[in-house]
């Protein structure tokens, strides 16, 4: 079961912060410490330092639990243009979790000769459930039929050994007659049957000169091993969905500020949705004057 993460996990409250045990609310933490931009207190814990370490902005990240819920956002930057925020809600009482990333990134892209700077943003939700499912599968496993093979030869080389046994043949079952038979040919199934008869042949000798030992015909079986396979189900997704739009582009000879954006109508990104593949949606054409 997933469990609500709570206060300690950011370590101890600090002044000036709610010090409710059910909200987390990192928005009231006092300045960053002085000679260095965005430094982190040092009575926080070894989890919410090096979160910070990642770049995550304390002052716009919250998370609350309520309830048996709990409802968090994180919001991270690694420069003016990029960032990441992730956020998400668990149920304890319907075991889900809804998860949300959205994701700003810029890419240099050549353009009949000039480059464009170019800002994509990417927004993934996943939605998973915890669902506690054991599977029990039996299975019945045939023994291997060269498995069968090597135990044969084994019994009648015991028998021939034995002076009160003679081999007065064999038996074998149809199916796994044809498999071996099937095997290199019916190679395999003429040299072994030939074996056998000249086993048999010595042994019918054997027992005219001597005549007291007991026939016995072999009649080999393939073993069968029985077991049951366990499968255990801990979560499961519920759905998947990716898009990615570009939201503005920038060329070089705009470098002071200029903004070139689409001029699709209806469409102020120039990219529709673009479910998994992430491909840029080309305009309608115009009509034919």
């Amino acid at each position: 079961m997933i469990t609500p993460v709570h206060n300690k996990q950011w370590g101890p409250v600090l002044p000036g912060m709610e010090a409710s045990p059910h909200l987390i609310s990192p928005r009231k933490m006092p300045p960053p410490a002085a000679g260095r931009e965005g430094a982190v207190s040092a009575d926080l814990s070894p989890g919410a330092v090096l979160l910070s370490e990642e770049g995550l902005n304390f002052g716009a990240s919250s998370a609350e639990t309520l309830s048996g819920s709990m409802d968090f956002n994180l919001e991270f930057t690694s420069s003016s243009v990029e960032r990441l925020s992730v956020s998400g809600y668990y149920s304890e009482e319907t075991e889900t979790l809804n998860l949300s990333w959205h994701f700003t990134f810029q890419k240099g892209v050549i353009v009949e000769g000039r480059t464009e700077l170019r800002t994509f943003e990417a927004n993934l939700q996943v939605s998973v459930s915890q669902v506690d499912r054991k599977t029990v599968t039996p299975y019945v496993r045939q023994e291997d039929i060269m498995s069968l093979v090597r135990r044969l030869l084994r019994d009648i080389e015991e028998t021939a050994a034995d002076e009160d046994k003679i081999l007065g043949g064999v038996v074998l079952d149809y199916k796994d007659f044809r498999e071996l038979f099937a095997l290199d040919n019916g190679k395999l199934v003429h040299d072994l049957m030939a074996l056998i008869e000249l086993t048999v042949i010595l042994a019918r000798l054997r027992r005219k000169l001597e005549g007291d030992e007991e026939v016995v015909i072999l009649a080999p079986e393939r073993e069968e091993t029985r077991g049951v396979i366990v499968t255990e189900t801990s979560m499961i997704m519920e759905s998947f969905h990716l898009e990615v739009r570009e939201v503005a582009t920038v060329s070089a000879a705009a470098e002071a500020g200029e903004l070139s954006t689409p001029t699709t109508p209806g469409d102020e990104t120039g990219l529709g949705p673009a479910a998994l593949t992430g491909e840029r949606a080309v305009p309608d054409s115009p009509p034919a004057q």
